[in-house]
C-alpha cells in the first residue's frame, strides 16, 4: 500500500460529506489534514455527521471532529481552522496541500475551491449530495476540465435545493463522501487521469453509478486558455424523421415525471426532445430552461455523453435511441 503519512489534504467542510472524507482519509493513511469550517454542531447533523454526538451540539465542528480523530489516529497531523473559506482567504487556506477535497453545502464555496485550485495547480475533488443522490468530478489542474468547464457559475441563492430545505440520507452522504476520498486517492496516485475530466452521477435509489465525460470548456474563466485539441467533439447525422430518444431523469426532478427515471420521447434535437418531455409532463421544463428557452446555468445536458454546449446546444440533432442525460447543479454536503 502506498505511504501517504507525508501527504497534505485539505478538507474544506465538516457536515455530512466532510465527516466520512475525514475519516477515509486517515484509514487511508494519510498524515496531514488542514480542515476549514466555521459551523457548530446541530442535533439535526448527527443523522448524518457521524463524527459527532448529542454532547458535541454547540461545539464547533473542527474542535469536535479534531477530538475524535485525534483519540482514534493518534499520529495523524491534523490542522484545523474555525473559518468560513472565500475569496479573502482561500489562496492561503491552498497553500502547500497536495490535495483538496470540497466537503462543503455552498455552491459559491465549491466555484472559490476549484477556482483557486485551479490556479494554484492543486487537485481537487468536488461533491455534492441532496436526498438519494450525490456528484462526484475530480479536477486535475492543467490537464483537463474543471468544474467551471462543467457549470459556467454558481446558481443564484434558492435556484438549487440544499440539505436543510430538502432532506438528505444520512448514508448518502457517507457514500459520497468515501468516493471522494477515493478519486482524491486517485488523483496523487501513478494514474491521474482516471480520477479526473468526468462527472460521476450516484443513484442511491437504484444503487448505481454513472459517469458522464466533461469537455474542456473554451473561455472558462478558470481554466483561462485550452488547446483546440482539448475538446470532443460528436458529429450526429440529421434525420429528417423524429428519432426516440430516452432522457435520463435525475433523481431531483423525477418527482415532477411521476417518479419515473428514464422518459422516452420523440424528436430531431435536443429541443424538441425536451418539448416532448413538457408535453408529457407539463412544468418539467421549467425546471431545464428559463423563460427564454435556454438551458438555465445549473443545468446541463449530454446527448450520447456529450455536452451540447459543444455541439449545437438544444440544436443539437438526435440519431435513433439516442440518450439524453440531465445534469443539475447539487448544493447539499
Amino acid at each position: 500500500m502506498t505511504d501517504r503519512s507525508h501527504t497534505r489534504a485539505l478538507v474544506v467542510g465538516a457536515g455530512g460529506l466532510g465527516c466520512p472524507v475525514l475519516l477515509g482519509l486517515a484509514e487511508a493513511g494519510v498524515g496531514r489534514i488542514r480542515l476549514v469550517d466555521d459551523d457548530r454542531v446541530e442535533l439535526s447533523n448527527l443523522q448524518r455527521q457521524v463524527l459527532y454526538g448529542v454532547s458535541d451540539v454547540g461545539r464547533l465542528k473542527v474542535e469536535a471532529s479534531r477530538d475524535r480523530l485525534e483519540r482514534r489516529f493518534p499520529d495523524l497531523s491534523l490542522e484545523v481552522e474555525a473559518t468560513r473559506l472565500d475569496a479573502t482567504n482561500v489562496s492561503r487556506v491552498l497553500d502547500g496541500v497536495d490535495v483538496v477535497i470540497d466537503a462543503t453545502d455552498d455552491p459559491q464555496a465549491r466555484f472559490t475551491i476549484n477556482d483557486q485550485a485551479v490556479a494554484q495547480g492543486v487537485p481537487a475533488v468536488l461533491g455534492g449530495v441532496i436526498r438519494f443522490e450525490g456528484v462526484i468530478m475530480g479536477v486535475q489542474p492543467g490537464k483537463g476540465p474543471c468544474f467551471r468547464c462543467l457549470f459556467e457559475g454558481p446558481p443564484e441563492p434558492g435556484e438549487v435545493m440544499t440539505c436543510a430545505g430538502a432532506g438528505v440520507l444520512g448514508a448518502m452522504a457517507g457514500l459520497v463522501g468515501h468516493l471522494q476520498v477515493q478519486r482524491a486517492l486517485g488523483l496523487l496516485g501513478d494514474r491521474p487521469d482516471e480520477a479526473a475530466g468526468y462527472i460521476t452521477t450516484v443513484d442511491g435509489l437504484r444503487g448505481t453509478t454513472r459517469d458522464v465525460p466533461v469537455p474542456a470548456r473554451e473561455g472558462c474563466t478558470a481554466c483561462a486558455q485550452r488547446t483546440a485539441s482539448s475538446f470532443h467533439f460528436m458529429t450526429p447525422s440529421t434525420q429528417e424523421n423524429s428519432m426516440s430518444v430516452a432522457i435520463k431523469i435525475p433523481t431531483s426532478l423525477r418527482r415532477f415525471v411521476g417518479g419515473n427515471d428514464q422518459i422516452e420521447v420523440a424528436g430531431q434535437n435536443v429541443r424538441e426532445a425536451l418539448d416532448g418531455l413538457e408535453a408529457a409532463h407539463p412544468g418539467i421544463k421549467a425546471k431545464i430552461c428559463d423563460a427564454q428557452g435556454n438551458l438555465r446555468r445549473f443545468i446541463n445536458v449530454y446527448a450520447d455523453q456529450e455536452d451540447i454546449r459543444f455541439l449545437d446546444n438544444l440544436e443539437t440533432p438526435l440519431g435513433e435511441g439516442a440518450e439524453l442525460q440531465i445534469v443539475p447543479a447539487i448544493a447539499g454536503g
